[in-house]
């Protein structure tokens, strides 16, 4: 008969965690070189364990990974092997004694306690791809040390308390605050840097004492939230460096930049735009700033103002952005993407194409007497204003979207050509261009979508130009000046409300469409508040209001509702006009 104990487990049959001393030189997994004060059910330290190299012992770490509580160095810890070693301490180190990384060329030391020491002038100058990593989830001081490569994870502060030189890679990751303190640190980072790496969104880069940073390496980062802080001491770009930013969330930079002479700064193509509060310059004429993905001037300095080279859409696919308030001319004629924000007036400098999107968030952009083309989407909740008439032709190759109740033109005596359509929303105002002005519809069939109510008058001309369709839907609007094509398939089709406000009647050339969508929210207006001629054919309803003589220049058929509105009186002009 076997007997089984039917107690419950005991603390006591639990492993009691050891502590060892080193009595030889040799591999940390070597039997031989340990004593240990418990049980030898285990032959070398195991996790939990507390460990002591003591004086002239040297202790190698293979290429296994081993993981401690504590570790005292008073002799050598080696990492010696040209393969991945790591060792955890997940307690503390103390390390008067030698901490030698040099022989190694992939090995990582992952500290977790929150009181370390290791010797500076004790350790050896890290191998080709050595990593520190700080992990804890506890504040914790970055060591005073030569870095190959520097990993800071975890939560809590990793505090810089020296000036600090990474030569390797830098990746920031976690819930942490890489946090420097002193504004007399100096931080050097000679490898690329990843901030926020895997996590991509928690951590933070705080130098807010504005301490004096280079930047030898690349960065690659996710700022969604913001916290990458470099303060607004001066930043140096002192090898060929680019700038990747991710996240879809505005970089914001406060620092004065230098790039080195001879050195090229590159900002690339990425969802977030880099956002400089401070400035940028070059050293010499030999410096370089590329921008093929988005920068915002937060200010009205121009970057490289002093010396340098300024490309500003490198490889023809920056998002340049002017986000300042105040009244500035645009320095560059050829974007690829532009954002204009902020108050005051934005003003061109020269005939201007625009190679793909157009966003204006506020401010005016005044054309002067140049022309503007924007190939793709333009975003307008802003003013386009000509302050005198011009012969500029104002071009929109893509959609034209008009947000926020704001977007309007005043430009007199222009002509303003879409190419794909237009969408407004017009709840703040009424009038979104001036007498003289004429909008042209070309290429292709499109859609004017109106949205915010009914109450938008177009004071220019709509001429539809080539046999092609322009649709009126959503909600509707109206026009002062004349409706008009210059073919005889160009068409007008009216889907919803139309108001028109002029002498001249609609479409006579071309096609008068208000029929054939026989809605009840389908109706045309002449309400001028004086004589007008009404265009013959099939109404789905028809309104004629306001003053004047309302005249017929043929036989006229309403669908649905028909209604004459005084002090407004009907001419027929021989005709006549059916309503069953």
């Amino acid at each position: 008969m076997i007997a089984v104990s039917t107690s419950p487990p005991n603390l006591s049959m639990l492993r009691k965690f050891n502590v060892w001393y080193s009595v030889a030189d040799g591999n940390f997994n070597d039997p031989s070189i340990w004593i240990s004060n418990g049980k030898k059910k285990h032959n070398y330290p195991q996790a939990g364990d507390d460990v002591y190299i003591n004086f002239n012992h040297k202790v190698t770490i293979d290429t296994n990974t081993y993981s401690v509580k504590n570790i005292y160095v008073y002799g050598y810890l080696i990492f010696s092997y040209s393969v991945n070693s790591a060792l955890s301490v997940m307690g503390n180190i103390y390390a008067p004694g030698v901490v030698d990384m040099g022989g190694t060329t992939q090995a990582t030391l992952k500290l977790y306690g929150f009181s370390n020491y290791i010797n500076k002038y004790n350790f050896i100058n890290p191998g080709i791809s050595t990593i520190i990593e700080y992990s804890g989830l506890n504040d914790q001081d970055i060591l005073d040390l030569p870095y190959v490569g520097l990993t800071v994870s975890g939560a809590g502060y990793k505090n810089v308390n020296y000036s600090l030189t990474v030569s390797g890679p830098f990746q920031l990751e976690g819930s942490v605050n890489f946090f420097n303190k002193y504004i007399s640190n100096t931080l050097i980072f000679n490898g690329n840097i990843s901030l926020n790496g895997s996590d991509a969104k928690f951590a933070s880069f705080d130098n807010t004492v504005n301490a004096t940073i280079e930047i030898r390496g690349n960065i690659e980062s996710d700022l969604r939230h913001n916290k990458i802080l470099f303060g607004t001491g001066i930043l140096y770009w002192t090898g060929n460096n680019y700038c990747h930013i991710g996240g879809g969330t505005p970089y914001y930079n406060y620092n004065t930049m230098i790039i080195k002479s001879g050195k090229t700064f590159t900002i690339y193509p990425d969802p977030s735009p880099f956002v400089c509060y401070g400035s940028i310059n070059g050293e010499d004429p030999t410096s370089t700033f590329n921008v093929s993905g988005g920068f915002y001037q937060a200010t009205n300095i121009e970057p490289m103002a002093t010396a340098g080279v300024y490309n500003y859409n490198y490889g023809g696919t920056s998002n340049l952005g002017y986000i300042f308030n105040g009244d500035y001319t645009l320095p560059h004629t050829n974007y690829h993407r532009l954002e204009i924000q902020g108050t005051g007036t934005k003003s061109l400098s020269g005939d201007t194409i625009i190679g793909e999107i157009l966003n204006l968030n506020g401010d005016s952009l005044d054309l002067g007497n140049y022309a503007i083309t924007v190939t793709s989407t333009a975003n307008i909740s802003g003013i386009i204003k000509k302050e005198t008439s011009s012969t500029g032709l104002i071009l929109f190759k893509g959609q034209l979207v008009g947000n926020a109740g704001s977007a309007r033109f005043t430009v007199p005596g222009t002509l303003i050509e879409f190419q794909n359509g237009a969408t407004w929303d017009i709840r703040n105002f009424s009038l979104i261009a001036v007498g003289g002005t004429t909008f042209k519809f070309t290429t292709r069939s499109q859609t004017l979508e109106v949205g915010g109510g009914t109450g938008l008058r177009i004071g220019a001309d709509i001429l539809i130009s080539g046999p092609i369709t322009i649709t009126n839907q959503n909600q509707g609007f109206g026009i002062l000046g004349v409706l008009n094509g210059d073919n005889i398939l160009s068409k007008f089709l009216n889907t919803k409300f139309f108001d028109y406000q002029n002498l001249q009647a609609p479409m006579l050339t071309g096609i008068l469409d208000s029929g054939s969508t026989d809605t009840t929210s389908c109706l045309f207006q002449y309400s001028l508040n004086g004589n007008q001629n009404i265009t013959a054919g099939i109404y789905s309803n028809l309104t004629l209001s306001n003053g004047g003589s309302k005249k017929l220049l043929g036989d006229v058929s309403v669908l649905n509702t028909y209604n004459l509105n005084s002090p407004a009186t009907l001419d027929t002009n021989g005709y006549s006009i059916t309503n069953p």
